[in-house]
């Protein structure tokens, strides 16, 4: 996973672009904003406004990769 991957949530309709990826001790995790896909028909869920959000890239599958 990198900087620019599209991913989305495994399990939810989720989708989000990495906008880096931060180290912390000996762990790389991903940065990303959540975009709303059904906008503006859906509420986004995860975080009602602030949509950059981080988490375990094991919870994340990249849709498309940036090259």
């Amino acid at each position: 996973m990198k900087r620019g991957d599209l991913v989305k949530r495994k399990g939810e309709n989720w989708i989000g672009v990495v906008i880096e990826m931060v180290k912390s001790g000996n762990y790389i995790y991903p940065k990303l904003i959540w975009v709303d896909e059904d906008a503006p028909l859906h509420r986004f869920s995860p975080a009602a406004d602030d949509r950059i959000d981080s988490c375990s890239e094991t919870l994340l599958e990249v849709i498309s990769e940036c090259k």
